[in-house]
This record gives C-alpha cells, sequence and structure tokens, in this order.
C-alpha cells in the first residue's frame, strides 16, 4: 500500500513539474538532467533519479539549474517519504527565491512538519503564513498553507492557534481532502482547551460525516469519552448511516445503529433494516444470529 501511495506521489509530481514550465527546464544542461530523471520516475525508479540528481547538484551546487534540480530533487524525496532530506536543498531554493516561489515554500514547510523538525517549526510556520494569504497564489497553494498552519500549531501545542487556523481552514475549505485531519486536530484543540461542546460536535463531524475517514473510529471513542448526546438522526438519515458505516467495515458500530433504528418510532424500513443486520452479523462471522436475524 505505501509504495502504490508513494507512486501516485511521483505521479502527481511528474504531471505537475511537465505543467508547470516556470519550476523546471531553464537551461540545457538542468533540461537534460530533468529529462533523464522524469523518465526515471516513470519507470518507477526514483532511487535511480534521487542519484542523479544529487549527482547533478554536486558538480552545479548553485545557480537556476541548480534550483531547478532541486526543486525536483525534493519532491520525489518528499514521494519517498524521506523529508528530511529535503529540507537542505528545499532551504537553498527558497532563499534564492527565483524557481517555484509558492511551491517551494510549501515543499519546504511540508517537509519540516513531516519530519516534525522541532527546530524548524518557526520556519515552516513562517513559510506557510507567508502564502496562506496571498491573493495571488494559487487555490491549492494557499489551502496546503492553511493546513499547515493547523499542524504546525498542534505540534508545539498551541490550542488556540490550532482552533483559530483550523476554524479558518474548515470555512474556507470545507469540501478539502484534507477535511477530516483538520476536523481531527481542531477537535482535540478544543479537547485540550476544555470546550467540551465544541471537541463533541467537530468529532462528530468526523464519524456522523466520513465514517470511512482513518479518524472515524478514533473520533467515536472521543464521542463516548465525552458522554455528549449524540447527533439527532431521524430514521432516514440513520439508515444512511448504517450504509456509510457497511460501506466502511465498521459493521459492530453498524448494529448498534440498526438497534437504534429499530427502536425508533415510525422507522420505515425494517426489512431493509433487518437485511442490513444480516450483512453485518455475517461480516463479523455471528452466523447463528444471522440466520436468526433472517428467520
Amino acid at each position: 500500500m505505501e509504495g502504490a501511495s508513494n507512486m501516485r506521489g511521483i505521479a502527481r509530481l511528474a504531471v505537475f513539474l511537465l505543467l508547470e514550465p516556470a519550476v523546471l527546464g531553464g537551461q540545457p544542461q538542468g533540461r537534460a538532467t530533468r529529462d533523464e530523471a522524469m523518465d526515471l520516475l516513470r519507470r518507477g525508479e526514483a532511487k535511480a533519479a534521487i542519484l542523479l540528481l544529487q549527482g547533478f547538484l554536486k558538480e552545479r551546487p548553485s545557480g537556476r539549474s541548480a534550483d531547478e534540480a532541486s526543486i525536483l530533487l525534493a519532491s520525489t524525496l518528499m514521494a519517498q517519504k524521506r523529508p528530511s532530506e529535503a529540507i537542505a536543498p528545499l532551504e537553498r531554493v527558497v532563499a534564492a527565491g527565483v524557481v517555484a516561489p509558492g511551491y517551494a515554500n510549501i515543499l519546504l514547510a511540508t517537509a519540516i512538519v513531516d519530519e516534525n523538525a522541532a527546530e524548524k517549526l518557526d520556519l515552516g510556520e513562517k513559510q506557510a503564513a507567508l502564502w496562506a494569504t496571498q491573493a495571488d497564489a494559487s487555490p491549492l497553494i494557499r489551502e496546503r498553507a492553511m493546513q499547515l498552519l493547523v499542524r504546525i500549531a498542534s505540534l508545539q501545542r498551541r490550542w488556540g492557534a490550532v482552533v483559530a487556523s483550523g476554524e479558518s481552514f474548515l470555512l474556507s475549505w470545507p469540501k478539502s481532502r484534507s477535511v477530516d485531519d483538520v476536523r481531527w486536530l481542531t477537535a482535540e484543540a478544543y479537547r485540550q482547551m476544555g470546550r467540551t461542546a465544541d471537541a463533541s460536535r467537530t468529532f462528530g463531524d468526523i464519524w456522523y460525516d466520513s465514517p470511512a475517514s482513518p479518524w472515524a473510529k478514533e473520533a467515536h471513542g472521543h464521542l463516548l469519552g465525552l458522554k455528549m448526546a449524540a447527533r439527532a438522526l431521524n430514521p432516514d438519515q440513520r439508515f444512511a448511516f448504517v450504509k456509510a458505516l457497511q460501506k466502511a467495515g465498521l459493521h459492530s458500530e453498524a448494529l448498534d445503529e440498526i438497534d437504534t433504528y429499530r427502536r425508533q418510532a415510525s422507522a420505515p424500513k425494517l426489512d431493509h433494516i433487518l437485511y442490513a443486520r444480516a450483512v453485518s452479523l455475517h461480516a463479523l462471522r455471528k452466523n447463528t444470529e444471522c440466520v436468526r436475524s433472517v428467520e
């Protein structure tokens, strides 16, 4: 799974670099190295591409072509989950300020956060803050910058800053792929600050709206621990939630919701819910109960 994820990251990187002429391709020697490295990446030979780019940078440690190679090297290292090695080349690119401003800054901040390089978190925050509100920056850059501000504040346990940045992110980017990551960090900050109702609401947003999220089961555990009232669902909403839980493979939790559904007044789909119960019982290998449910 991790290898597949790395390859998807490299594929996205390749598309970005091929479509963004401002990133690479200024000088002939840089173009030749870029083309060879990209060809290696397309063939899945990331380690060879890294060695090629590192060799190029030893021969040409400065100048635009070096900055271009450094961007590609750092992006590849990040896709290979080697953020600590990406920081130094990105710092050189950002200091020069010539190649891919915005992209380089955010990639540097990401490397710092992914590595949890405590001594450089202030630098990461500076890079992210610089681009989070840049009106002329791409929406992707601003979204990523705002998410990084949340992550950095969380790593530093600055709960008020987590809440401020998290609420801003969730208001500005409600459909982001990172929304549940930000919800989780924001909910945890609320919990740490003693804002139990806000924590419960935000953990609930993860559990009820995104049961397939990697954070869902932990969010549910916090909801139970906070002992706040569960979200009020009408029968149709609860039936849809049962189906979402089953799709996420959370069959024990689905059975709990099925029991609640059956106790609700005027629950309209009893035949359907009994079938759903049989599906979850079978998935949990509770075959005797499954047969009894069908009967």
